[in-house]
């Protein structure tokens, strides 16, 4: 598939020929079904495009099925905290928008980071600092504990997690209720290209 359609096979920062070289004997001798997959998730990550991307039932229960009802980005090198979806998250536990993870499960975020990288597919350095956000507040267990640190006060939180279908599911919902587009002050047009679909744009192109 990559030696016939993948068009950017100049770009990737790997050589190709030793990429199949290297992981088709893994392949062939690996000892468990999560070493395949993992095999996989490497090679995935090896292509240096942010589309490539395999699911697998193995591969969500190694990553955790369960996701804290939050979205976390990758700021100044820190990672933190930024939406908090208050429908899902019981407000006694805490967890709040600026608040920086500093421990993941007891594990230094920065460690956690680097072990996870070559599991994340991506383009460039940027898109794979923010995928990688997502494995951090994955598990495999219902509750999820985080090291954080909330102005200079640091705690343990400990986050009922969800299925990480429920939360996409959730978002959905979220997005729908989003305004599309709108006029700004100076007669601007705003276009939220995230949440615009394509039956929208008859409409939105007939409103002043």
């Amino acid at each position: 598939m990559v030696e016939y359609f993948f068009p950017y096979k100049d770009l990737m920062d790997s050589d190709w020929e030793e990429v199949l070289e290297t992981y088709i004997p893994r392949m062939i001798n690996t000892q468990s079904v999560f070493d395949y997959y993992l095999n996989l998730k490497e090679v995935f990550a090896l292509i240096n495009d942010s589309h490539a991307f395999g699911y697998s039932s193995y591969l969500s229960y190694y990553f955790g099925y369960y996701q804290v009802p939050a979205e976390v980005r990758f700021i100044e090198s820190k990672t933190i905290v930024t939406r908090v979806y208050d429908e899902l998250m019981v407000p006694a536990q805490g967890l709040c928008p600026g608040d920086i993870i500093l421990k993941t499960h007891g594990q230094d975020i920065g460690q956690f980071r680097d072990q996870h990288r070559k599991y994340v597919a991506a383009s460039n350095e940027s898109a794979l600092e923010r995928n990688l956000c997502s494995y951090v507040i994955r598990s495999r267990t219902p509750e999820i504990t985080l090291t954080i640190d909330r102005g200079g006060q640091v705690m343990d939180v400990t986050v009922q997690g969800y299925y990480t279908y429920l939360i996409n599911r959730h978002l959905q919902t979220l997005n729908a209720q989003e305004t599309k587009w709108k006029i700004l002050p100076g007669n601007i047009g705003f276009v939220h290209m995230g949440v615009l679909k394509f039956e929208d744009i008859p409409r939105y192109y007939k409103e002043p």
